[in-house]
């Protein structure tokens, strides 16, 4: 759900130009990232709570488990938890904390909102989902931008289509060759080695630690001008 929240409005409203094709002077499209339960409070919400940037946060939280039935652990059941959290992350944004450890403060007043529902289901994600895309529609409206178009997308898929076809030319082209030439340099001189999982490792002679200088790629992500690399 969240991965398609982010698709939905950064796709549709991450536009610098209006719908006659002028130049905005205003910010649009938000930068939208997210993670369900408390796997978000584990990765990025250290950033949100004690970072150099304000981030505006949204919860959406149920009462009850979409299944109907739940464990009981230590007195009380997992959504019971689940919920414990969201009360607890919103009051801690917003009020912060004092300690005389600089490591320990947290400012505190960072915004956030909440939807809280009853329990998940078909017609709650529905309204979600209407919810969301209305919200995207109307910030469109007011931001005078196109949100039915997507030419940041249409600029890859055509440049991949260059690669592809090893028609390419200007900084494509420059860049391409910079990379076949580095593979070239270091594959002839042993400096990059095949594992048996298909992955190569560039280490360099220089640093003690490998781990610290060693930059892994697979082939298989590089492109097909790239092939005479296996010959």
């Amino acid at each position: 759900f969240p991965a398609h929240l982010q698709q939905l409005d950064m796709e549709s409203n991450g536009k610098s130009v209006n719908r006659f094709g002028e130049k905005i002077n205003y910010v649009t499209g938000p930068v939208i990232f997210g993670e369900p339960g408390t796997n978000g409070q584990h990765s990025f919400y250290q950033l949100l709570h004690q970072g150099t940037s304000i981030i505006p946060l949204q919860f959406i939280a149920f009462k009850e488990n979409q299944t109907g039935k739940d464990v009981v652990i230590q007195n009380s059941t997992s959504q019971t938890k689940l919920c414990a959290n969201v009360v607890a992350q919103i009051v801690a944004f917003a009020c912060g904390k004092n300690d005389e450890n600089p490591n320990k403060f947290f400012a505190g007043e960072r915004p956030s909102s909440l939807i809280y529902g009853k329990q998940v289901s078909p017609k709650t994600i529905g309204a979600l989902l209407a919810h969301y895309e209305n919200k995207v529609m109307f910030q469109g409206f007011l931001w005078n931008v196109n949100s039915f178009d997507q030419e940041g997308v249409q600029l890859g898929k055509t440049l991949a289509k260059s690669v592809l076809s090893g028609k390419m030319e200007g900084a494509l082209k420059a860049y391409a060759e910079l990379h076949k030439n580095f593979c070239l340099k270091f594959f002839n001189a042993g400096k990059i080695q095949c594992d048996s999982s298909g992955f190569f490792y560039f280490f360099s002679p220089k640093s003690s630690l490998q781990l610290s200088s060693t930059i892994l790629f697979s082939l298989s992500t590089l492109s097909p001008i790239f092939s005479e690399i296996n010959s």
